[in-house]
């Protein structure tokens, strides 16, 4: 696996207790379009996201989404052409979004026509990727040639009594203090 550019830093100098600072990523790799890189590839770009904390929650998402998105540049887009890369980045500006593009080096195809084919052959083992990436992630569009598919997952809202352990709003509310009640939710 070649990688073009790697990058990751630290989105805050310092985050008071024991939560860990999200850091930001940039990244942009090529990858051979041989079917052994996909695991490789996507598997060390996910330790990256699980490290960045950009998306808490969501990295079961975002790794299905991406192992589809990474398979099918290889074994459609580029046909498994050795002599054709796909290229893939991954760029997270702030805690609670993370936007990846994979791009390969074929003529592109019909999301319609590609959708369509998956609803019809449901019980197939092959065709369900782009509904797979729909389903999995916020945000799935494609360039207009239609060789590069870009994708978002937002990291989902936590719940009031994870974002204050301890201060659950039934407790603060037995308690009889509103204010720190209130607070909490």
């Amino acid at each position: 696996m070649r990688e073009d550019r790697s990058r990751s830093a630290s989105s805050r100098p310092g985050v008071a207790g024991n939560e860990s600072p999200s850091r930001k990523l940039n990244i942009c790799w090529c990858i051979p379009s041989k079917i052994e890189a996909i695991s490789r590839c996507v598997d060390r770009l996910m330790r990256m996201i699980t490290k960045s904390k950009c998306v808490p929650g969501e990295v079961q998402d975002v790794e299905l989404a991406l192992r589809e998105a990474v398979g099918n540049a290889v074994i459609h887009g580029n046909r498994e052409d050795p002599a054709k890369r796909v290229h893939i980045r991954c760029r997270s500006r702030k805690r609670g979004a993370l936007f990846i593009a994979v791009r390969d080096e074929g003529n592109g195809f019909s999301p319609k026509q590609s959708e369509k084919s998956a609803l019809a052959t449901a019980d197939s083992d092959h065709g369900r990727g782009i509904l797979l990436m729909r389903a999995y992630m916020d945000t799935l569009r494609y360039s207009r040639a239609r060789s590069e598919v870009y994708l978002r997952k937002r990291a989902r809202e936590q719940p009031a009594d994870s974002v204050a352990p301890g201060l659950r709003p039934s407790t603060a509310a037995s308690t009889g203090n509103e204010e720190l009640a209130a607070k909490a939710r």
